[in-house]
């Protein structure tokens, strides 16, 4: 108890065997900040790692492209560019698959939906067929505590 209360005179230059509550608070706030310092350190590493990231994919995945673009016939070349030129058409109009009855895609608004839209199957789904299960018929079975056969 001693060493604890007074450990300058009687710790024998061990130090004290435990630290107080003051000295408790003062530790658990240091360990705080450190942590917080630790994470803004981190964070500012994983920053400048990543950093011009999104430069370098880009440039992959437009020589990506490039290469696809070189490697294509005349004619399917024009037909890329054709569907490029109506895709960019649409999206200057506004189109949006999401909101054309006519695409896959299409779903309709939580207002219009009916019953039988939520308990329709989707389109092209054909349920497996039912497996017949057969049951062999062994006469009546009297079942007694010290039956293992318990289904």
């Amino acid at each position: 108890m001693l060493r604890n209360r007074a450990p300058h005179r009687f710790a024998r230059g061990s130090g004290p065997a435990g630290l107080n509550a003051v000295d408790q608070q003062l530790l658990s706030r240091k360990r705080k900040e450190w942590r917080a310092e630790w994470e803004a350190e981190r964070a500012r590493e994983e920053a400048e790692e990543y950093a011009g990231m999104d430069e370098q994919l880009d440039d992959f995945l437009e020589g990506i492209r490039e290469r696809r673009l070189a490697n294509m016939s005349p004619r399917a070349r024009a037909a890329w560019d054709e569907a490029a030129r109506i895709e960019a058409e649409d999206q200057e109009q506004g189109y949006s698959p999401w909101n054309d009855p006519e695409h896959p895609h299409y779903v309709k608004p939580k207002a219009e939906r009916t019953l039988e839209d939520l308990t329709r199957p989707p389109e092209g789904f054909v349920p497996a067929p039912a497996e017949e299960v057969v049951v062999e018929d062994s006469g009546p079975r009297v079942r007694t505590l010290k039956d293992d056969g318990w289904d």
